[in-house]
């Protein structure tokens, strides 16, 4: 659900809580008089048991089957995206029972930045006002958010709720927000009839009495067997992402910085699966893209997609890893950044996310290699093999960043002091490779 009124407030935002700290007692205005009850943040996983019973309790208690463990909730607790539950998680507890809560992050959506929040009230606590009250505390501070970071582009204050809680959604109506739905349009691409399939002896289809609860909850795992490994992501650049369910683990490794790269090897399905600017709040995971590729093929994504990267490309195949390093030679090319490029781009990639068509600017997809004639003895062992490697495959332009910055698979063997050093090159020991020549098909 997306604002579309104002509640005035604002409270000065938390300061900055280091994880793992949290339980810091918290002053929600407007709070119900209900004796014993006071609000605190959240110590982290430590609170997911007590968490997943207020939810749970709420889901059940409006006919959803789809219940969630303590050990996803500690485990999405432990590995937070720009919400810092020791901070941004207000806990109401009575008597020191957690009873609701109430969580707060931010994302960006293309140019939008939301404001996001949502909450969970045991059903044996509702209608106390303890839901209004936590929202408006969330919102208010939101609001403070907002006008401090002074975010160049639009800006929306949103909080979602599940379609059988019509309370909720009549509360955040009359706090002045405005339903939204999100829907998948699913749509034949042939009007010919669907051809008959037979059915096996044996199997009976029929739809499931309602009242029955120990089917639907059979369904449920059943389907949730299907899928135990795999995730529903969605994306706000869904037109150029490929809307598969991602096998992404209770606790995947997501990388530092703002473009939350999340990589994923299925081997034995021989398939790579790629995510930018994931995030995951209240069970629910969100990415600006997604791209998969199989391993088995050469085939490129459609001209003009994007894909993890800016430039429509892989990233995985462009990482140097150590144990490549280890063996002695890098047998690929790697991929780089620049902080600018232009709106153009050249075979292998598929995507632009340039600032100007400036001659002057590197399109996207553009190879370089290092010159021959750099001398690399004067390096360390492991700086050695990239080197070569550099010289022998060169480097792509995949995205926009650093300048001249090439990554490599996260490993404590990397000996830092030695990869420094590479530090020591500059623009001018590299070329530009002439890839003209090279199909531009897929």
């Amino acid at each position: 659900m997306v604002t579309a009124g104002d509640h005035e407030g604002h409270v000065r935002v938390d300061a900055a809580t280091p994880a793992g700290v949290g339980g810091f007692e918290v002053r929600v205005a407007g709070a119900p008089p209900i004796p014993g009850l006071r609000f605190r943040t959240c110590r982290g996983p430590v609170d997911a048991p007590a968490l997943v019973a207020v939810q749970n309790a709420e889901l059940a208690d409006d006919g959803i089957l789809e219940l969630y463990t303590a050990e996803e909730l500690a485990a999405e607790l432990a590995h937070p995206g720009i919400e810092v539950p020791e901070r941004d998680l207000i806990i109401a507890e009575v008597d020191g029972v957690p009873v609701a809560y109430a969580r707060r992050a931010w994302t960006d959506r293309g140019a939008v930045r939301v404001y996001e929040h949502t909450g969970r009230v045991h059903p044996a606590w509702r209608r106390r006002g303890l839901g209004r009250a936590l929202l408006r505390h969330q919102a208010a501070v939101l609001r403070t958010l907002a006008v401090e970071q002074a975010h160049a582009g639009e800006v929306a204050l949103g909080s979602w709720t599940d379609e059988p809680n019509p309370a909720a959604t009549a509360l955040l109506v009359a706090e002045g927000y405005r339903p939204i739905r999100w829907y998948v349009e699913m749509v034949r691409p042939s009007i010919d009839p669907v051809a008959a399939a037979s059915i096996p002896d044996g199997i009976r289809i029929a739809t499931p009495d309602p009242a029955d609860r120990g089917l639907l909850l059979a369904l449920l795992a059943i389907e949730e067997e299907a899928f135990r490994d795999q995730s529903t992501v969605a994306f706000y650049y869904p037109d150029e992402s490929d809307r598969v369910r991602y096998p992404i683990p209770p606790a995947p490794r997501i990388e530092a910085g703002s473009d939350r790269h999340i990589l994923m090897l299925d081997r034995s399905a021989c398939r790579l699966y790629e995510l930018y600017d994931a995030d995951r709040a209240s069970g629910r995971w969100t990415a600006g893209s997604g791209a998969t590729w199989s391993l088995r093929s050469n085939a490129l994504r459609p001209a003009g997609w994007t894909s993890a990267d800016a430039a429509g490309l892989p990233i995985l195949p462009g990482l140097a890893r150590y144990e490549e390093v280890a063996a002695g030679e890098i047998a690929h090319a790697l991929r780089f950044t620049a902080p600018r490029t232009r709106t153009a781009f050249v075979y292998p990639a598929r995507h632009q996310a340039g600032e100007s068509d400036d001659p002057a600017l590197p399109p996207m997809g553009l190879r370089v290699r290092l010159k021959a004639s750099v001398d690399i003895s004067r390096f360390g062992p492991q700086s050695q093999v990239v080197l070569r490697a550099l010289q022998r495959y060169g480097m792509m332009l995949a995205d926009n960043g650093a300048p001249w910055y090439a990554g490599g698979a996260p490993d404590a063997r990397w000996d830092d002091d030695d990869l420094h050093r590479l530090g020591e090159l500059t623009g001018a020991d590299f070329e530009v490779v002439d890839t003209t020549t090279l199909t531009r098909t897929p």
